[in-house]
């Protein structure tokens, strides 16, 4: 319990902006609010903290985004979260993930984008996820990597950027934007998640999965080193399940678990890596 109180401490705790964001951060927007994503004050539609019909299923809250297609604030589809536990150095950060739902007549492609550095240079995904017309909830994940980006406007890097960010956004645009593009469209979003691994060798930053997320009955873990063990907690850090790997391949039983959020934390001598779940 101590162990994983620290961690989640850690990958929790903010501070100012110049702090590295861990990998394991997420919001699930279970409090009710919005958790600090907005899209403008003078919004006459902004964002929503939905109770209940997320993808984890009853009592499951989400985030709704609901843009008019018209003019002015609130036109365009795009919330922002400028509070200090997204302001920070994304440099350990492999992507950010989150499920989304789009009860809109047509497709939303998908973008990141950042403001930071010491010029407020904003920069954005250079290509998009598509969140398809009248689709269900479904996982998505977007790299935040520098070569993922173009810039916008500014004379910072991007490398420099994701070093001090203190902006980011998530838009709508089929072209790399920072202000999101005008659309008529309702968009959910939740359990939005920074990604990385912490302690695993560069090589693997892309080739550990553990599939697929959210998981009904099983989790698969494949990595490029020999995992030698791994251990589920759920999000108050109690213990909910353990067990050996011994390999590069790990199948394991999620079925028993109830539905809702979870971290596995996966070890391989003195390094572990944790990432958010959903079980379904």
């Amino acid at each position: 319990m101590k162990r994983i109180t620290l961690m989640l401490i850690a990958v929790l705790a903010y501070t100012v902006s110049t702090a590295q964001i861990f990998p394991g951060f997420f919001n699930d927007f279970q409090d009710g609010t919005t958790q600090g994503w907005s899209n403008g004050g003078s919004s006459p539609n902004p964002p929503t903290n939905v109770a209940d019909g997320g993808p984890g299923g009853a009592g499951d809250a989400y985030l709704e985004e609901i843009s008019s297609g018209t003019v002015g604030p609130g036109s365009r589809m795009v919330v922002f979260n400028t509070s200090s536990d997204w302001q920070g150095d994304y440099s350990s950060l492999i992507e950010i993930a989150f499920n989304a739902r789009n009860t809109s007549d047509e497709d939303l492609f998908i973008r990141l984008a950042f403001e930071g550095g010491s010029d407020d240079t904003s920069i954005s995904s250079t290509n998009s996820v598509t969140v398809p017309a009248q689709s269900d909830w479904a996982f998505y994940s977007l790299n935040v990597e520098p070569a993922e980006f173009t810039i916008i406007g500014g004379a910072n890097s991007v490398t420099e950027v994701l070093a001090d960010v203190n902006e980011i956004r998530i838009l709508h645009s089929d072209t790399p934007s920072f202000i999101g593009a005008i659309v008529a469209a309702t968009l959910h979003l939740d359990n939005i998640s920074t990604s990385g691994l912490i302690g695993f060798e560069d090589k693997l930053k892309t080739t550990f999965q553990a599939v697929p997320n959210p998981a009904v009955n099983s989790l698969q873990l494949t990595a490029q080193v020999d995992m030698e063990s791994y251990v589920i907690y759920n999000l108050l850090g109690a213990k909910v399940a353990q067990g050996i790997i011994e390999g590069t391949q790990k199948q394991i039983d999620v079925s028993a678990l109830q539905s809702g959020a979870y971290i596995i934390e996966i070890s391989a001598g003195n390094q572990s890596v944790t990432q958010k779940f959903l079980k379904q």
